[in-house]
């Protein structure tokens, strides 16, 4: 026989072996034989994970029986955390601005804790935005291709956008920003600044019951 023809051979068999199982697959089902399986009407549950490469699965089942996630799985969760701390700041900024604006509206000297509040609530979010770009840069290097971890954060852009929506509180000197960056309250600061012109401690505990230094 020539090769062709053996091999159209080879077609044909398997051609019949596929029409015979798929009869009898049909009168299997016909005959209620499928009726009462494992798991009937239930969406199938892969246990492989389909973004490893297959020669990585192995090794990930193990990890993953064992409670240990891969280090590119912890980064991405990790990154989806950093997501998810930002969209509850933004939440939380809209409605405590709101809150501190009226308060200011009524009592203007509490302005000064309202700009405290807005430069920490700034610091923290730019410090996420950074994170969330830290955290794309280590997935792209270490998770497998088929992971996708998103475009970077633009942060001038994020950072305008958060200015746009909160904008600083008008009357407040740039001396409550720069506290707030050096972890320096500014019930402290007034302390510290009355006892260098003075040359007496100022007592701080004073000045935090005393209605100036209130915080709001």
């Amino acid at each position: 026989m020539k090769p062709q023809e053996q091999g159209r051979g080879n077609y044909m068999e398997f051609d019949v072996i596929a029409l015979i199982a798929e009869r009898k697959i049909q009168e299997a089902m016909e005959q209620g034989k499928f009726d009462n399986l494992p798991g009937k009407g239930q969406p199938l549950r892969f246990t492989e994970d389909l973004q490893t490469p297959l020669h990585l699965r192995t090794a990930h089942r193990v990890l993953k029986n064992a409670g240990v996630l891969p280090e590119w799985m912890q980064a991405q969760r990790d990154l989806l955390a950093d997501r998810e701390q930002i969209r509850q700041l933004l939440e939380k900024t809209r409605q405590e601005y709101a809150r501190r604006q009226q308060i200011c509206a009524t009592f203007p000297d509490a302005v000064r804790n309202f700009a405290l509040w807005h430069a920490r609530t700034r610091a923290e979010f730019l410090r996420l935005l950074k994170s969330v770009n830290t955290g794309i840069l280590k997935l792209n290097l270490i998770a497998p291709a088929t992971v996708d971890p998103g475009p970077p954060v633009r942060i001038e852009t994020e950072m305008a956008a958060f200015d746009a929506a909160f904008p600083a509180p008008r009357g407040a000197g740039m001396d409550d920003a720069i506290a707030v960056q050096s972890g320096e309250t500014w019930i402290r600061r007034v302390a510290r600044e009355r006892y260098m012109h003075s040359g007496k401690p100022a007592d701080v505990q004073s000045w935090e019951s005393g209605g100036s230094g209130k915080c709001i």
